[in-house]
């Protein structure tokens, strides 16, 4: 099910913890340019919003693979998550990858939370962080929630330690995550605040995708 990329999604979720309140580190979004083994095809954007109680979080990548200017491949993502009291609430997903297209929604109900997905209908009990990427706080847990399967997986989340990270106009210092169990071959760098700054995976094409952030000009 997955195309070109999206090992990507179903990696990074977002745990329950809230040692670190993440939706105050951003400022109105963060937006990063997609590389296919260092050909630009896309990009991703995470936006952040606040709603009376709730927190409001939209994540949108958009890819297009070609090949002497032809499209050959195309991939939209589309997630809504709302937040409130430090967890997710809800989930909305949209996928269309080529020609498939899927949907993904994950809602509260009175004695945890209810899922739907291409995989079936189900029930989880424990609030779970999503393979969003944005949330520091799932290096501290096992289990993500996989927004490209709708299904938990469990991972290990290594820190690697701090280098320096290309950015637009520009480098800083992060730490890199590298992750595996159920979600392999990817890694997520966080600044010493805590933000996503970078992220990169191999496809299942076997193809090195790689995030540059264009809106980290933080002072380092």
């Amino acid at each position: 099910m997955y195309r070109l990329i999206f090992i990507f999604f179903a990696l990074f979720p977002i745990s329950a913890q809230s040692e670190i309140l993440p939706f105050n580190m951003y400022k109105n979004n963060i937006e990063f340019d997609v590389f296919r083994d260092g050909e630009k095809v896309g990009q991703h954007s995470t936006r952040f919003k606040i709603q009376k109680n709730s927190q409001i979080i939209e994540s949108r990548m958009n890819i297009e693979v070609t090949v002497f200017s032809i499209p050959i491949y195309s991939f939209t993502y589309e997630a809504t998550e709302i937040w409130v009291n430090g967890q997710m609430a809800n989930l909305d997903v949209l996928v269309l990858d080529g020609s498939e297209q899927k949907t993904i929604k994950v809602s509260s109900a009175a004695d945890g939370f209810s899922i739907k997905s291409p995989s079936g209908e189900g029930m989880f009990y424990e609030p779970i962080i999503s393979t969003n990427h944005w949330n520091i706080n799932v290096v501290n847990d096992s289990r993500v929630l996989n927004t490209l399967t709708g299904e938990i997986n469990r991972v290990k989340i290594t820190n690697k330690g701090s280098e320096r990270i290309s950015i637009k106009n520009g480098t800083l210092k992060a730490t890199r995550y590298d992750y595996t169990g159920d979600l392999k071959n990817t890694s997520a760098w966080y600044d010493d605040e805590g933000r996503w700054v970078k992220l990169q995976f191999i496809a299942r094409d076997g193809s090195t995708i790689n995030y540059l952030c264009n809106t980290c000009d933080f002072k380092q």
